[in-house]
């Protein structure tokens, strides 16, 4: 699963296949997941939606018994969630969908805006399903050291 997510973030990254103008560049992802667990949950973190990046042509198509899209309260970010007939032991589930991001630049230095930490919380703290504590804050120490 880690190998499929890597690869979907350097087609998106570094992929330019399906450019439809200069300055624009359209891409098709393809998720897929197979999971053999009764009982199953799935969440399944959908892209931003923003002025220089649109998502279109959802497709969700699976064995899943329930399917809604639900927003962090905090954030705003979507997340699709699936759940899956609980007697049924082999879960699959495709979610397909169009990203199409424009280009743009932004020059920092010029704004002249400085942040604090305190302003800045909104964007580093944790929330419910975003951990930042525990194992994963001694991950974070770890690799982050000196």
């Amino acid at each position: 699963m880690r190998r499929f997510f890597t690869l979907c973030i350097a087609f998106l990254l570094f992929g330019s296949a399906l450019s439809a103008a200069e300055g624009v560049h359209r891409y098709q992802v393809v998720q897929q997941f197979e999971i053999d667990k009764p009982e199953l949950k799935l969440w399944v973190p959908l892209p931003l939606q923003s002025s220089w990046q649109t998502v279109s042509h959802l497709e969700v198509t699976g064995n899943h018994a329930r399917r809604e899209i639900n927003s962090d309260p905090r954030y705003g970010a979507q997340i699709l969630h699936l759940a899956f007939d609980p007697k049924a032991s082999r879960n699959r589930a495709t979610v397909r969908f169009t990203v199409e991001v424009r280009d743009r630049t932004a020059d920092f230095n010029r704004s002249g805006v400085t942040l604090d930490a305190e302003a800045l919380e909104p964007y580093t703290g944790g929330t419910e399903h975003i951990r930042i504590d525990g194992v994963v804050k001694e991950y974070a120490d770890r690799i982050t050291a000196g």
